[in-house]
């Protein structure tokens, strides 16, 4: 690789590390912003309930997010919710040596977390009326 294309990759790969530390600091951000906010105690219980799950609690998860405020929340709390599930999710996943994602097929039940994400979206039943789903 001559020179300047050398530093054409390196100037991409600055820009690119720079703007990843600048999501990381806005994403925590945004976590500091719910806890902080109305929402802040039901967030922490729901984080502390996600940093011990496993998977065999995606009912409980449904539960949890069925009974607390977030249906009613803003917008930014609602996403910050998904993400903090999405994560826990992906981490226990990827613990278990398994990929990170692994949405249903056509024709399959909603995973939890896409039930989650209906809940939040007030376009699902409750609960109750759904197949209890698998974080697998």
């Amino acid at each position: 690789m001559h020179a300047a294309q050398q530093r054409a990759v390196s100037k991409v790969q600055a820009e690119n590390a720079k703007l990843s530390k600048l999501w990381h600091v806005w994403r925590r951000e945004q976590r500091d912003k719910l806890f902080a906010g109305p929402y802040g105690q039901e967030a922490r219980t729901l984080l502390a309930f996600l940093q011990t799950m496993t998977f065999s609690s995606a009912a409980k998860l449904l539960e949890m997010v069925d009974a607390g405020p977030w249906r009613e929340a803003d917008r930014d709390a609602q996403f910050e919710v998904l993400r903090m599930i999405d994560d826990a999710i992906i981490a226990l996943r990827e613990k278990h040596g398994l990929p990170p994602f692994s949405d249903p097929m056509p024709g399959e039940a909603d995973n939890a977390f896409l039930l989650v994400r209906g809940m939040l979206d007030q376009s699902t039943n409750s609960p109750a009326q759904r197949r209890l789903p698998s974080l697998r």
